[in-house]
């Protein structure tokens, strides 16, 4: 009866059945690279949200924070 076995697509180790992790897009991979890739994915994600928020709600937030400055400014002129 055959092993099965597999190469690691990124380091090159051989691998038997039970080590072999493969992706969507068929890439083998053993445990530690295959968890190096799912951290470099999640930082990447990470990443791209924090640049949305920044872009969205920050900007929002920015805008909020300077008309509330306007109005205390212009009460201030009022009440001097």
């Amino acid at each position: 009866m055959a092993t099965l076995t597999a190469t690691c697509d990124d380091c090159g180790i051989i691998l038997r059945a039970g080590e072999i992790y493969t992706d969507y897009d068929s890439h083998d991979r053993c445990q530690i690279c295959d968890l190096k890739y799912d951290l470099y994915e999640a930082e990447q994600s990470l990443e791209r949200q924090k640049k949305r928020f920044e872009e969205t709600y920050l900007k929002e937030i920015e805008i909020k924070e300077a008309e509330v400055t306007r109005i205390k400014k212009e009460l201030e002129i009022l009440n001097a």
